[in-house]
């Protein structure tokens, strides 16, 4: 079942989608078939050797029961099941992506870089679990892996706005607020009509590197319309406050 961008709940460029947002990603996760390789030598991406092999139904039952786990904040629990799971299937693309959320979880980034790795070889085309390994590779340190892997997945899917904001936000984090700001812009300019409480994070966003920047008229500005869109925003409100004594 391929993993739409409206399931996510983003725009297409045609306007925004109407899906039910990440929650129905993550459960597709264990759900997504397996795809056809990518185009080799793309940054950010794994070559698939081969096609993911029919899921086994235990498989998917160990896949769904490490999700629970996970949801019941019994990581370590779920990182042995899966792990053994993996073990006996490691040729279930939906194994590898739980486990590779797990280890995340554990704090166990080599882990489930190469976990995240080995189920992309065999299903390249998961959007979150690309976005996944970009995030497994940031908490390791490794920011030039994570910006790579996020800016491939954000040119193969633009409309896919979560992997254009943890973009902005690795790129605030190596210093280079130049592109940061880019890209919160462009983010901001490819939202569409409606406004909401994600417009106004991206707002918020980009007062913040705006700040760091030492542009602090811009900064107040982004800030301002963050509030205006939503008066709760607590980024925007503490930075409003912090920047008025």
């Amino acid at each position: 079942m391929p993993l739409r961008n409206a399931d996510c709940g983003m725009r297409n460029g045609k306007g925004r989608g109407r899906g039910a947002g990440l929650a129905r990603c993550a459960a597709a996760i264990l759900l997504l078939a397996s795809a056809p390789a990518a185009s080799p030598g793309t940054a950010g991406e794994v070559k698939a050797p081969a096609r993911a092999e029919v899921p086994a139904p235990e498989s998917q039952e160990a896949a769904r029961r490490g999700e629970a786990l996970l949801r019941q904040g019994r990581t370590r629990e779920a990182v042995d099941l899966l792990r053994k799971a993996a073990g006996r299937d490691p040729r279930n693309p939906s194994l590898q992506f739980v486990l590779g959320r797990a280890l995340t979880r554990a704090r166990d980034y080599d882990g489930a870089i190469a976990a995240l790795q080995a189920g992309l070889a065999l299903a390249p085309h998961n959007l979150l679990a690309r976005k996944g390994l970009a995030e497994a590779q940031r908490k390791k340190g490794d920011l030039a892996a994570a910006r790579a892997t996020l800016e491939a997945l954000w040119r193969d899917e633009p409309g896919f706005r979560p992997a254009g904001v943890d973009l902005a936000e690795v790129m605030a984090q190596q210093g280079d607020r130049r592109a940061a700001i880019e890209t919160y812009r462009s983010l901001i300019d490819a939202y569409g009509p409606a406004e909401d409480a994600r417009l106004a994070a991206l707002h918020a966003g980009l007062g913040k590197v705006l700040e760091a920047e030492g542009d602090r008229a811009g900064a107040l500005a982004a800030y301002r319309e963050a509030l205006r869109i939503d008066p709760q925003q607590a980024q925007a409100r503490a930075a409003l406050k912090r920047l008025s004594r």
